[in-house]
């Protein structure tokens, strides 16, 4: 058996899909923003099941 190349694949979005392109890049610059946005620590207003069990003795 000789080796054979990988067959390749193209890709390409339909004009519809290149519509929606502004829309995602949309997307993707708030997602860095939000990256940069430092957020306090998350608190459960009660207590969780793990928080629960990890305080109760068995």
């Amino acid at each position: 058996m000789r080796p054979m190349p990988p067959p390749s694949v193209e890709y390409a979005l339909s004009p519809l899909g290149e519509e929606l392109a502004p829309v995602l890049h949309a997307i993707v610059r708030v997602g860095i923003q939000l990256r940069e946005v430092p957020l306090p620590p998350h608190r459960h207003e009660r207590p969780t099941r793990r928080a629960q069990r990890q305080t109760c003795p068995p």
